[in-house]
C-alpha cells in the first residue's frame, strides 16, 4: 500500500529507529487509522500505528524510546504521531483495558515533563481493543509478520466497551472538535448496526444514507466531512452539536445494553 505522501518520512524513520533499537526482539510495526483508509489529511490527522515486540522494555529502552518519539513527533505531519509499544503476551493474553509497554501521543508533553515521561507508569490502555480489531481488519504491515500471525479477533464485548469509552470522550471535546467528534460518533454507531469498521470519513457517509441517523442532523454530518477534508471552521452551532451527541450517545447506550442482555 502506498501511504499519503506526507507521512512517509515520519514511518520510516520510525521503522529504521525499532528495527536498530529491538533487532530480533521486534515483532513488527502496524499502522492503522486514517493512513489505511485513504483518508489523511496532513493538515489535521495524525500518523498511527503499532510497535509488537518479544520482551518487556527495560528502563534504558523506554528512556531512548521517549527522546526520539518527542523528535519523531516535532517533525511528523498533522497532529503529530500516537502509537504503542505492545508485546506478543499482550495482545495473545488479551485483557481490557489493556496493558502496554508504553503509549506515545501528540499529548504526551502537554501533561508531563520529558523526564517524568522516562519514568511514568504505563497504565491499561481501553482505546487499544479499538486498535487491534482495526488492525486486525484493515491494518498495514510497515516492517515484521503477517498481520494474521499477530493479531487475533477482540472479543466484541471488549470492542464496545472501547467505542463506548471513545464517545464519552468526545462528550467532553465535541465543541472544541466538531468535526472529530461528529464523525467519531457516526463510526462508532455504524459498528453497532452494521458491525462495519469504518474512518471517520466512511462513517460520516454511512450516517447520511442510513435511516435511523435523523435528517435533521445531516447539515451537520456534511459540515464535519466538509471540515475534515479541509480545514476546521469556527462557524459551529455548539447546540445542534451537543443535540447530536445526546441523540447518538443515546443510541449507543441502548444499542450496548441490547447486546449485554
Amino acid at each position: 500500500m502506498l501511504f499519503h505522501h506526507a507521512a512517509i518520512e515520519t514511518l520510516e524513520n520510525a521503522k529504521a529507529f525499532f528495527v536498530r533499537q529491538f533487532s530480533t526482539d521486534l515483532i513488527g510495526i502496524y499502522v492503522h487509522g486514517s493512513l489505511v483508509t485513504n483518508c489523511f489529511n496532513p493538515r489535521l490527522s495524525d500518523v498511527d500505528f503499532i510497535v509488537v515486540i518479544r520482551k518487556p522494555l527495560t528502563p534504558e529502552q523506554r528512556h531512548d524510546i521517549i527522546d526520539f518519539s518527542i523528535e519523531l513527533d516535532q517533525n511528523a505531519p498533522g497532529k503529530g504521531v500516537e502509537y504503542s509499544i505492545v508485546t506478543q503476551d499482550q495482545i495473545d493474553q488479551f485483557t481490557y483495558p489493556t496493558p502496554n509497554e508504553l503509549t506515545f501521543s501528540y499529548h504526551s508533553l502537554d501533561h508531563h515533563t520529558r523526564e517524568e515521561l522516562y519514568t511514568l507508569p504505563q497504565v491499561p490502555d481501553p482505546d487499544l481493543a479499538a486498535h487491534f480489531s482495526i488492525i486486525f481488519q484493515r491494518g498495514v504491515v510497515l516492517v515484521g509478520r503477517p498481520i494474521k500471525q499477530v493479531f487475533r479477533p477482540i472479543p466484541k464485548r471488549a470492542f464496545m466497551e472501547a467505542l463506548i469509552s471513545d464517545a464519552e470522550y468526545i462528550k467532553t471535546m465535541i465543541t472544541r472538535k466538531p468535526f472529530y467528534g461528529v464523525l467519531n460518533l457516526c463510526r462508532i454507531y455504524a459498528f453497532k448496526i452494521d458491525g462495519q469498521l469504518l474512518s471517520k470519513k466512511e462513517g460520516g457517509l454511512w450516517a447520511l444514507k442510513h435511516e435511523s441517523v435523523n435528517q435533521m442532523y445531516h447539515p451537520l454530518i456534511e459540515k464535519a466531512l466538509e471540515d475534515y477534508k479541509t480545514q476546521m471552521s469556527d462557524n459551529w452551532n455548539n447546540i445542534a452539536l451537543q443535540d447530536f451527541f445526546k441523540d447518538m450517545y443515546c443510541k449507543l447506550l441502548t444499542s450496548a445494553a441490547v447486546e449485554g442482555s
